[in-house]
């Protein structure tokens, strides 16, 4: 699970020797149940991998929520995401379907609708989606498609809890992302409504 620690600011961002040292830990930690050799990976692959996840770090670090999450925090977290890319329109959620991960948008963009196929709000790169299902339950009552060829970093539902369980201003981040996205569900439906009440 992540490690629980204390809140940190921007001047954070900048990753020095100690936070690589950290992302070079949890790169080999992460290979140590089948062997570095066994992946065919030495010293110079090892270092290329860290600097994946710095970029990947680094990236991160520029956006809300993550900007608000100690460097150690942020040093552990590349290593717990995959990367998913798909291509324009192309649904990453599907409306009735479960999900159980937090997407974070790399590049691309994405739409998100609601369960009367209104748009609600458009994603861009730094953007993430998917917490209304962790924190609400499924099945989803959005559609996210790709509008663009889009690349995804996927967190699992379990590393968001932890997270968010140990560090309010990032639980807090999602509770006002949800509240809006929410609010934007309800306008579009009433808007709809009246305009059907005008044309009857």
């Amino acid at each position: 699970q992540v490690d629980a620690l204390g809140g940190a600011g921007r001047d954070e961002n900048r990753v020095g020797t100690a936070v690589l040292a950290d992302l070079r830990q949890s790169l080999t930690d992460g290979l140590d149940d089948v062997g570095v050799e066994g992946l065919g990976l030495d010293a110079v692959g090892v270092d290329e991998a860290v600097e994946e996840l710095k970029e990947i770090r680094d990236f991160l670090a520029q956006h809300a929520p993550f900007d608000s999450l100690p460097s150690g925090v942020l040093a552990d977290l590349p290593r717990r995401l995959t990367v998913e890319y798909h291509r324009r329109w192309r649904s990453i959620i599907a409306r009735g379907k479960d999900n159980h991960s937090l997407y974070v948008l790399r590049s691309g963009a994405v739409d998100i609708r609601d369960d009367q196929g209104m748009l609600v709000d458009r994603a861009e790169a730094g953007d993430v989606f998917g917490s209304i299902t962790l924190v609400l339950g499924n099945p989803s009552t959005f559609e996210v498609a790709a509008i663009e060829d889009t690349l995804v970093y996927v967190l699992p539902g379990a590393d968001f809890h932890a997270l968010t369980g140990a560090h309010p201003d990032f639980a807090h981040f999602f509770d006002e992302q949800r509240t809006h996205r929410m609010r934007g569900a309800v306008a579009t439906l009433q808007d709809s409504g009246s305009t059907m009440l005008r044309t009857s």
